[in-house]
Parts: C-alpha cells; structure tokens; sequence
C-alpha cells in the first residue's frame, strides 16, 4: 500500500517525503453490510441545530406522511416542528414491490413541507424544504430535509449499504 501511496505522491508538482506521508493520517471507510437506520439518524441530529425535532412512529408514518404502515417492513424518522426551522430525516424500508408507494407518499410530503413554509419562512425552511433530497439507498428510501444534506449523506453512507 505504501508503494502505491508513493507512486501516487510523485504525481505532484513537489515531491513528498516518506515521514510526512507515514505522518498522514489515513482514513478508509469500512463498507457496511448490515443497514442500521436508527443509528444514522442519531448521528445526523448530533449536529442538527434546529429546536422542535420528535421522533416519528407509526401514526406519523400512517397519518402525516399517508403511508399505509403494512407496506413498509421498517423506519427511522425524526421531523421537526417548523417553529424553530426545518430539519427532517425520513429513512423508510418498504416491503417487496412498494418502493414507488413509498415514494411518491415521500414527494408529496415533502410538497406539503414546501407550502408550508411558503409564507412562514423560519430560517430558511422553505428552501430547505425546496431542496430536499429523496433518494434510495439500498432497500431504503430516504427523505433528507435539513440545511446540511451533504454531511447527512455521508452518515448514511456509513450505516446503510447502497
């Protein structure tokens, strides 16, 4: 590995000692092979600065987001009030065959954010709410509303496979 580190740091316009590349700190991600969407969802909201944020359950899930709970085989969510901002994570698994159920349920949830903020801008929540991402990873479908989606997407990288 070191060799390759070298043949690497030649590339460079200077060149780089042995020492300082030793000194490097070298960083590689262990690929995760078992999804834990609770634990993701904990570690993005360590840095969530936003007041107001409740962990959803099934009558959320059922209620606000409209999806019918026998659909989905599990979730991992916490929204926020909008009093205090928007910062909401969705990460929901649905069952064999559902995923655009879950989905299109996700859209429009996000919609609804959007128009609720329309008027009642609260730190910048209705273009958070704009520019959510609602993607899938792996057997998840993921619903990102929060003012630092980059570094929220690097967290679920490393607790659910893609």
């Amino acid at each position: 590995m070191l060799s390759i580190l070298f043949a690497l740091a030649g590339c460079g316009d200077e060149p780089v000692s042995k020492e300082a590349l030793l000194n490097q700190e070298v960083s590689i991600q262990e690929v995760v092979d078992k999804a834990d969407p609770d634990k993701a969802v904990e570690e993005i909201y360590k840095s969530v600065d936003v007041g107001g944020i409740t962990t959803g359950n099934l009558q959320f899930v059922s209620d606000t987001l409209g999806i019918d709970p026998g659909i989905i085989t599990g979730f991992s969510l916490r929204y926020s009030s909008g009093d205090y901002g928007l910062a909401d994570v969705i990460i929901i698994r649905p069952d064999t065959g559902k995923k655009e159920d879950v989905r299109t349920a996700l859209l429009k949830y996000q919609e609804n954010r959007t128009a609720q903020f329309k008027n009642y801008d609260i730190l910048d929540a209705y273009s958070i709410a704009q520019n959510g991402l609602l993607y899938t990873q792996g057997d998840y479908i993921v619903l990102l509303m929060l003012a630092d989606t980059a570094s929220a997407q690097e967290i679920i990288d490393l607790y659910i496979p893609r």
